[in-house]
């Protein structure tokens, strides 16, 4: 149960890099 927040911070943290990424591939497009 303790380890929950952390689970989701990461998944948090991997959406924000995927969206950063795939913004990043628009604009130097």
């Amino acid at each position: 149960a303790l380890n929950l927040p952390v689970v989701s911070l990461n998944v948090d943290y991997k959406i924000a890099k995927i969206k950063t990424l795939s913004l990043g591939l628009s604009f130097g497009m």
